[in-house]
């Protein structure tokens, strides 16, 4: 699965230790203005306390490379979790 949002991809992976299916949504940071940053800090803020809500993803970590961010969340696929 890959998709493209707002300069960001969002593509399926595997847990390496446990084996769970994830959704990981890449975002280039030189693709980001000064707005988009505080905007996706904002996304991250926000997921944070939606922790728990049965109808949004979980976020289950942030990555920060050089180039790129990545946030690690629940993948829902067809309706299910």
């Amino acid at each position: 699965m890959h998709a493209r949002v707002y300069g960001a991809q969002v593509r399926s992976a595997v847990h390496l230790v446990s084996g769970a299916r994830v959704a990981v949504k890449t975002i280039r940071k030189s693709l980001l203005a000064a707005a988009d940053v505080s905007s996706l800090r904002r996304e991250v803020e926000i997921l944070h306390h939606l922790a728990g809500h049965p109808h949004i993803s979980q976020l289950l970590g942030v990555f920060e490379e050089a180039t790129q961010l990545h946030l690690v969340l629940e993948l829902y696929q067809d309706g299910q979790v």
